[in-house]
């Protein structure tokens, strides 16, 4: 299981698959990364998908602060910086 840390030290979970350019999956409210199973051999297959569950959600941490929508977006946005990188 791989997590990224946030800026303000919440362990975010996320999966890479495949290569090639690559495609942030974000899922709604109530799911979780594994939503993205039945689809990710066909489209890991041209692109480097990354999948993501935010704060309080699934296997990434929860914390009484920074639930809300502007620090899931520092969260993803933080990942995703560091995984467009080779």
């Amino acid at each position: 299981m791989a997590h990224s840390t946030s800026r303000d030290g919440v362990r975010i979970y996320y999966e890479e698959h495949g290569s090639g350019e690559p495609v942030l999956l974000a899922y709604g409210i109530g799911g979780n990364a594994g939503m993205w199973e039945p689809n990710i051999e066909a489209l890991s297959a041209g692109h480097r998908l990354i999948l993501w569950e935010p704060r309080g959600h699934a296997r990434s941490d929860w914390t009484t602060s920074g639930s809300a929508m502007p620090s899931w977006e520092g969260s993803r946005s933080a990942r995703a910086s560091r995984r467009a990188s080779p």
